[in-house]
């Protein structure tokens, strides 16, 4: 369970840092450091470490090593400087409502030149999530249809 008092310890001490270095964070959770042409990531592009709750007990998955520069992030945590994101005018497409909200949102801050990164931090994870449900399908085409063109330079209306 978070605390305020935890709340304030991570952010005092970690926020000093990352804010030099990225725009967009996710604490100590993989994605990948390149944008992989064929969709599915290699390891080798992987960051970040996360805990899988699976039958009561924790799994830890490590990725990669952390800090590290990222092209998307996993939506577990992310960690923004809200300034940053306001003055791109950044924001959550609404019909990303649960799946590929995440990476859209990273494909967004991508178009406007703000770094994102993951972070050392312990996090666990409790769902195994629903990869190639109808409902991740249909996000899926969404995203893919939102994103066919592969120039990441031009601004990307929120609707």
């Amino acid at each position: 369970m978070l605390t305020p008092c935890w709340t304030r310890r991570v952010a005092k001490v970690c926020l000093r840092s990352w804010n030099r270095k990225f725009s967009i964070l996710v604490w100590a959770l993989a994605w990948n450091r390149q944008k992989h042409p064929q969709g599915r990531q290699p390891r080798e592009y992987f960051s970040g470490v996360v805990g899988h709750l699976i039958h009561g007990r924790t799994h830890i998955s490590d990725y990669g090593p952390t800090p590290q520069a990222c092209k998307l992030l996993d939506g577990l945590f992310l960690a923004v400087n809200t300034e940053k994101i306001l003055a791109a005018e950044v924001m959550f497409y609404p019909q990303f409502d649960f799946h590929f909200y995440d990476l859209d949102f990273c494909r967004q801050c991508l178009g406007r030149a703000l770094r994102l990164g993951t972070w050392p931090i312990a996090v666990t994870h409790g769902s195994r999530g629903a990869y190639n449900s109808p409902e991740w399908k249909a996000k899926r085409d969404l995203y893919l249809n939102k994103w066919r063109q592969p120039d990441l330079n031009r601004r990307i209306p929120v609707l």
